[in-house]
């Protein structure tokens, strides 16, 4: 498991998480352990590329993913995983990559 990996992601999705599972304030907090979904659950991964999807740059246009076989690019960055494992490898290291440079540009803005 990806753990740290994991992690990123589901800061960025806004998502909350403990060591075990449990239920407060109206809503599940996921397990860490189950955030390894964001590795083998193409439903959990694709959510991720909406959300990216839907952020925009500093001139207004939209991050498009582009997908083939087991490469994936992100458009308008310099992003661009190239023989993954899978194709689902792929996007889940571009999406990696992508919220790595996210934080990044946030802290040196801040």
């Amino acid at each position: 498991m990806k753990e740290r990996e994991n992690k990123l992601i589901a800061d960025f999705m806004d998502m909350k998480y403990s060591e075990k599972r449990s239920f407060s304030d109206g809503e599940w907090i996921h397990s860490i352990k189950s955030l390894s979904r964001y590795e083998s659950d193409f439903t959990w991964l694709m959510a991720v590329v909406d959300k990216i999807e839907g952020k925009r740059d500093s001139k207004g246009n939209a991050h498009r993913f582009s997908i083939c076989m087991c490469d994936a690019s992100i458009e308008g960055t310099e992003i661009a995983v190239i023989g993954a494992r899978s194709k689902e490898d792929a996007i889940y290291e571009a999406c990696i990559q992508f919220i790595t440079r996210q934080n990044m540009i946030e802290i040196l803005n801040n």
